[in-house]
Parts: structure tokens; C-alpha cells; sequence
């Protein structure tokens, strides 16, 4: 179970003591999701954190589960959170009736990854909003 441990210690007397390394929620050891938590956050690469980490015979979760992790808790919650605060700041602008001008620098993938999309990037380009984020295509750039 990743870096969970569970001990359980019995007497002849018939007593039962068990201890926990960590909490359980869901039958989710919560080590688990901190550890892929602090391996996305920080930026490193999971399959060299996690290679150190047995390596260096630290308990840790498998790259599976990493990556379980990252899809079912991680990125939902990321999202979640900034769409929250998206929300909060356009209602802000509307509350104090101030004007919200969008503006990007064309780019709809990742660095280093646009020979891939080159039309898509020609098509953005070519307008202001280009139906991305919720936003309508409304003016075309000469």
C-alpha cells in the first residue's frame, strides 16, 4: 500500500494494540496522495522521484498509482480550484463594473510541442477569441 504500514501487537494476556503510520480516508492511506501531490507541485519527474525513493528503500507508492493518483485527485482538484477563483475575479470586475480586456500570445499547446499543432496555432492566431476557454470568436486580426 505505498507507504502505509500497519502494526499490530497482541499479549498473551489477549490484549490488542494497533498503530498507523498515517491516517486512512476511504481506505486511501493519505501519505500516498501527498507523495504524488508534492512530486506534480514541485515539478520533478515522477519515474526518477520514485526510482530515488527505492533506491534509497524509502516506502513510496508505484508510478501506477501515481499516476491514479494524479488523474482521479489531483488535476480535478486543481481544476476545481481555478475555476474558483476564476469566478470569484470576474464577478469582482462585474461587481465594480470595471471592463476585462483578454489577451494571449497565440499559443494553444505547450512549448516546444507547436510543429504538432501548426494549424491550430495558424487558427488562433488569426482571431481574438477563437471559441477557447468559453469565449466566441469575435474579431478577426488582419
Amino acid at each position: 500500500m505505498g507507504s502505509f504500514i500497519n502494526v499490530s501487537i497482541s499479549c498473551d494476556c489477549g490484549h490488542v494494540e494497533e498503530w498507523s503510520s498515517q491516517p486512512m480516508m476511504n481506505n486511501m492511506p493519505v501519505g500516498n496522495l501527498i507523495i504524488a501531490g508534492a512530486i506534480m507541485f514541485y515539478g520533478c519527474s515522477p519515474v526518477k522521484a520514485l526510482n530515488f525513493m527505492n533506491h534509497a528503500s524509502i516506502a513510496t507508492i508505484s508510478a501506477r498509482t501515481y499516476h491514479y493518483m494524479q488523474t482521479a485527485y489531483i488535476v480535478p482538484s486543481i481544476n476545481s480550484v481555478w475555476q474558483l477563483h476564476q469566478q470569484l475575479y470576474i464577478d469582482t470586475i462585474k461587481e465594480e463594473g470595471r471592463s476585462l480586456k483578454l489577451g494571449g500570445d497565440a499559443r494553444c499547446c505547450s512549448p516546444g510541442h507547436t510543429a504538432n499543432m501548426g494549424l491550430t496555432v495558424n487558427k488562433v492566431k488569426n482571431s481574438i477569441c477563437n471559441g477557447i476557454g468559453g469565449f466566441e470568436e469575435r474579431t478577426s486580426v488582419p
